[in-house]
């Protein structure tokens, strides 16, 4: 008995010790991996270094080595019981997280499921759209998203995210993007139109929405969006955290950086955003916006 304590006491150490050397491996080959990525562009173009102000890092995840998977299968599961930063570097290969990032929202909160209820186990569906009409430019290389987030709610009241959608497309291409889109979906599912009174410009180009999504069958309907963008993502961000958010696996598509299938490009989206305006990549709330949209429209349509 006193040998396999010992024993437990031993493995516990060396795994406190082996959890300390793969922090800092994984740092280091974070910092490896960025310089090597710099230099590759210096030798692709014959760039000075100096010259060299930023590239492309292309993130992974623990998933994408099968090497690390088949030497140690267990691996993966202690990287699940990790927590906060570390587990979303290490595991969700999220780098930009650092320990001063939002805990308004976290993916461990949420309820996956492999595939959606009946469409009979659902009271109502909806989707609900965000705008933008920007391309990248030197000048704006990372613009918004024109986004969009189809929930539903079930008869017991749970919600589910079914779909997430995220492009960068102009104005004059926001009806077909979204019939397309609604075609798919089916005339019972809802859409959702934001009335931002803030921008008169957009506000008069969603209004012409409306008229030819009607005519065409479909259910459309403006929401208003006066709140604070903080204010209107709380509600979901509790729900979240009660677990009353039920989300289908990778029910993403991101058909700007034609990534298609997954959840992670919006899962770090929530995980980010704070309330407060940010620049980059990093710092958009497109999605943050449907989803508090789609929210609040089923809420108020479950007291109904």
């Amino acid at each position: 008995m006193i040998d396999e304590i010992n024993n437990n006491k031993d493995k516990v150490e060396f795994w406190k010790k082996r959890y300390i050397e793969l922090s800092k491996e994984n740092e280091k080959l974070q910092q490896i991996r960025e310089y090597c990525e710099k230099q590759e562009v210096i030798d692709k173009t014959g760039a000075d270094e100096k010259d060299v102000l930023s590239f492309t890092f292309i993130s992974a995840n623990v998933y994408d080595n099968k090497v690390v998977q088949e030497v140690n299968p267990k691996y993966v599961a202690w990287l699940k019981g990790l927590t906060g930063v570390k587990k979303h570097r290490l595991l969700y290969g999220n780098w930009r997280i650092r320990e001063s990032d939002s805990t308004l929202w976290e993916r461990e909160w949420i309820i996956e499921e492999d595939e959606a209820p009946p469409f009979t186990a659902f009271t109502k569906i909806c989707r609900a759209w965000d705008f933008a009409d920007k391309l990248p430019s030197s000048k704006l290389p990372s613009p918004d998203y024109t986004a969009s987030v189809k929930m539903g709610i079930t008869k017991n009241g749970d919600m589910y995210i079914l779909s997430v959608t995220r492009h960068r497309i102009r104005t004059g291409d926001w009806l077909a993007h979204i019939v397309e889109i609604a075609e798919a979906d089916g005339r019972h599912v809802d859409i959702i139109i934001p009335q931002d009174p803030g921008v008169q410009a957009k506000l008069g180009a969603q209004q012409q929405l409306l008229k030819p999504l009607n005519h065409a069958g479909f259910t459309a309907t403006f929401k208003q969006t006066n709140q604070k963008k903080l204010e209107r993502f709380r509600p979901f961000a509790s729900a979240s955290q009660n677990g009353f958010i039920h989300v289908v696996k990778n029910c993403g598509d991101d058909y700007w950086n034609k990534t298609f299938s997954t959840n992670d490009f919006w899962y770090k989206e929530l995980e980010t955003f704070t309330g407060d305006r940010k620049r980059g990549e990093g710092g958009h709330d497109d999605v943050v916006d449907c989803c508090s949209d789609a929210y609040g429209y089923l809420s108020k349509a479950a007291l109904m």
